[in-house]
C-alpha cells in the first residue's frame, strides 16, 4: 500500500508531505485547492511521461517521493528483486526528478532505473480510475481491453496481436517479393549478359597501364634503336669511343703514379667508371638488338585498348570498377536466383501462421463471449446494488465478412482485426422498456460513472493492484446513489487501500481516514496544506460539504448523524479530544505562487 507521499516544486505545490493509512482514504477540498494535482504527481511515480511545465515557477526542479509497503505483496517484491533491488525489510521508495533542462531521472531505493521498467512496476502498484476514464467507456475500441482484462485472456490477445503483425509483415514481404520477380526476368538475362561480358575481356587490375606501355615503345621503336645504338658506338664500339679514350688516360696515370702516389687513387677510381661505363653500353646494345617495330603486336594492343574502352564506357572508369561492378551484379543474381527459394519459404510460413491465428482467433472469440455472459450479469448485479433497478447491460458481438478471409466462425468467413475476429461493443439500457443502446448514444454522467464503478469494483477483484484511486468518481450522481457509492468504495476498500477525491458527504462520510486539502493566501504567496483530520473536523469538513461556507448548527447536527449512521462513530466534541488532535495533525503547509494558484 501507499504508505507516504513527498511532493515538491510540482504545478502549484511547494512542498506536501503526508502518510496514508489502509482502507478507504478520502480527500475533500473546494474546487481548484490541489486535489487533482497530488493525483498527477502520483502518475509520475507510475511512470506517466509528462514535461517541464510541471515544475512550479521559478524553480529548477521538482520531484515527487513515495514509499510503499510491500510487506504483503509477494509478487510485486520478486519483481522488484529481480532487478537487483534490496527489498528485505518490505519498503519500496520511488523517486522521481524533473529538472528544467528536460531531463529526468528515476529511482527505486536508491537505485537508478529506466522510465519503461518504473512503468511496468508502477502498474502493479497502483490503478488510478479518473474522469477520463468515463470518456473512456464511450468508445467501443476499449471495451475489449475490458473484456479481455475481466477474462483474463490479455496474454492471449498480445500473442494474437503479435502473430497477426507478423502476418502483415510476411504478406507484403511476399508481395513485394513477387512483384520483384516479375521485374527480375528481365533484369536477370541483363545481368547475365553484362557478366560474360565482362568476364569473355579476362580483365587484369593493372594490365592496362603496361600494355599503354609497350603501346608506346612500339610506336616509337626506329627512334629507340637510333637513339641506344648511337649511345653504344660512342661508348665502346666506335673508333675514339669514350671507353678507349678514358683506358688511355687512366694507362698515362699509371705511369705515373711511381712519381706521386696519391694519384694511385684516380687510377682505381677511373678503372670503376669504365667497368660502369661498359655496362652502360652492354645494356644498350642488348636493348638496340632487341628492338623492332612489330604492327602486328600493336594492332592487338590497340585492339586491346579499344576492347578495355568499351567496357569503361559502359561499367565503369577504370579496371578496377568495371571487377567492382561484376562482384555487384553477381550478388544481384544470387539474390533473384534466392528469391524462389524465399518466395516458398513465405508462403509455407504464411500458411503456418495463418493456421495458428485461426485456431487462436476461434479460441479467444469463445472465450470472450463466455466471459461475456459472465460480466453481463456481474455488471448488471453491481448496477442494482448502485440503485439501478431494472437496468439492461450487454456485450454486443459483430463479425464482419470476408470472403477472402481465412477464418471460418459461425459457417462465415470473417474479418480479421489486430485484436482478434469482430469488433465489440457495451450496449445499455438504464431503464425497463427502453432499447439497448451504445453506452455514448444513452449513458448520463450518473449513469456512466456508475458503469465504470461497477467494471472497476469488479476488475479489481481479479487483479493484484494493492492501490485503487478514484478522482471524482461521483461525477453526476448524488443522494441515496451517493450513499451506494459510498458503500461500494468501503467494501472495495475491505481487500484494497483505496483513495477516492470526491465533493460528496455520502461518500466522505464512509471514509476511514479522512484528509482536506485547501489553499490559503498568505503574503500575497498561496499555500497550500493537506490535513488529516480528526472526529470534529470531519464534522465540520462534511458539514462544508452539505451546506457551503455558510456552516449551521442543522448542517453540523446533519453531519453528525451521517457519519455516525455510517461508521457507527460515538463523536464527542471534549475540548481535550480536539486539542490533542490538533496537536497531533497540524497542517503541513506549502507556499506556492498566488498567481499560479488562481490559474489552478
Amino acid at each position: 500500500m501507499l504508505h507516504e507521499l513527498h511532493i515538491r516544486n510540482f504545478a502549484i505545490i511547494d512542498e506536501i508531505g503526508v502518510e496514508f493509512c489502509p482502507g478507504l482514504n478520502i480527500l475533500t477540498g473546494e474546487t481548484g485547492a490541489g486535489k487533482s494535482i497530488i493525483i498527477g504527481a502520483l502518475g509520475l511515480i507510475l511512470g506517466e511521461k509528462t514535461d517541464v511545465s510541471v515544475i512550479r515557477t521559478g524553480e529548477d526542479s521538482a520531484y515527487v517521493e513515495a514509499m510503499f509497503d510491500l510487506s504483503k505483496e509477494d509478487g510485486i517484491r520478486k519483481k522488484i528483486e529481480e532487478l537487483g533491488i534490496d527489498m528485505s525489510d518490505g519498503e519500496m521508495i520511488i523517486k522521481r526528478t524533473i529538472s528544467c533542462s528536460g531531463k529526468g531521472r528515476s529511482y527505486i531505493n536508491g537505485n537508478m532505473i529506466t522510465l519503461s521498467i518504473l512503468r511496468e512496476i508502477g502498474n502493479s502498484l497502483i490503478d488510478i480510475h479518473g474522469q477520463h476514464d468515463h470518456q473512456r467507456l464511450l468508445h467501443p475500441e476499449n471495451h475489449v481491453w475490458l473484456l479481455d482484462s475481466y477474462a483474463g485472456i490479455t496474454h492471449l490477445r498480445k500473442k494474437f496481436s503479435e502473430m497477426f503483425i507478423s502476418l502483415q509483415d510476411m504478406t507484403k514481404e511476399l508481395e513485394k517479393l513477387v512483384r520483384k520477380e516479375r521485374e527480375s526476368i528481365q533484369r536477370e538475362d541483363l545481368i547475365r549478359f553484362q557478366i560474360t561480358e565482362i568476364d569473355n575481356a579476362n580483365l587484369l587490375p593493372e594490365e592496362e597501364e603496361g600494355l599503354k606501355r609497350e603501346r608506346d615503345i612500339l610506336l616509337n621503336a626506329e627512334r629507340l634503336y637510333s637513339v641506344t645504338g648511337k649511345g653504344y658506338d660512342l661508348l665502346y664500339s666506335s673508333e675514339g669511343s669514350i671507353i678507349e679514350r678514358l683506358n688511355e688516360v687512366i694507362k698515362d696515370i699509371t705511369g705515373i703514379v711511381e712519381i706521386d702516389n696519391s694519384l694511385k687513387i684516380s687510377v682505381e677510381e677511373g678503372r670503376s667508371v669504365i667497368f660502369q661505363l661498359e655496362d652502360i653500353a652492354s645494356g644498350l646494345r642488348d636493348y638496340s638488338e632487341n628492338i623492332e617495330a612489330d604492327p602486328e603486336r600493336l594492332g592487338q594492343i590497340e585492339d586491346r585498348l579499344s576492347e578495355t574502352d568499351r567496357l569503361k564506357r559502359k561499367y565503369g572508369p577504370s579496371i578496377k570498377e568495371i571487377l567492382d561492378f561484376r562482384k555487384k551484379i553477381e550478388t544481384e543474381l544470387q539474390d533473384i536466383s534466392h528469391s524462389a527459394e524465399r518466395n516458398k519459404k513465405l508462403q509455407s510460413d504464411i500458411k503456418d501462421i495463418k493456421e495458428r491465428l485461426n485456431d487462436l482467433a476461434i479460441e479467444l472469440t469463445r472465450k470472450r463471449e463466455d466471459a461475456a455472459k459472465r460480466l453481463q450479469s456481474d455488471i448488471v448485479r453491481e448496477l442494482h446494488e448502485l440503485n439501478m433497478a431494472g437496468v439492461i447491460f450487454r456485450v454486443n458481438f459483430t463479425y464482419e465478412t470476408d470472403e477472402k478471409g481465412f477464418v471460418e466462425y459461425e459457417g462465415k468467413m470473417v474479418r480479421l482485426n489486430p485484436y482478434g475476429i469482430g469488433s465489440i461493443e457495451f450496449r445499455f439500457s438504464p431503464n425497463p422498456g427502453e432499447e439497448e443502446k451504445p453506452l455514448s448514444k444513452i449513458a448520463s454522467g450518473g449513469e456512466l460513472s456508475r458503469v465504470m464503478l461497477a467494471i472497476k469494483n469488479i476488475l479489481s477483484k481479479l487483479d493484484n493492484v494493492p492501490t485503487l484511486i478514484f478522482d471524482e468518481v461521483d461525477s453526476g450522481i448524488g443522494g441515496q446513489v451517493a450513499d451506494m457509492v459510498g458503500i461500494k468504495l468501503k467494501n472495495i476498500s475491505k481487500a484494497r487501500q483505496v483513495f477516492c477525491i470526491t465533493h460528496l458527504p455520502g461518500i466522505a462520510s464512509r471514509a476511514e481516514t479522512h484528509f482536506r486539502i485547501e489553499k490559503e493566501i498568505v503574503n500575497k504567496r498561496t499555500q497550500t496544506k493537506i490535513k488529516k483530520l480528526n472526529i470534529d473536523e470531519r464534522i465540520e469538513e462534511i458539514a462544508r460539504m452539505l451546506g457551503g461556507k455558510a456552516i449551521t448548527k442543522t448542517t453540523r447536527e446533519h453531519a453528525r448523524e451521517i457519519l455516525m449512521k455510517n461508521e457507527n462513530i460515538k463523536i464527542q466534541s471534549a475540548k481535550n479530544e480536539r486539542k490533542e488532535s490538533y496537536a497531533q495533525n497540524q497542517p503541513i503547509k506549502v507556499s506556492t505562487d498566488h498567481q499560479a494558484a488562481q490559474r489552478g
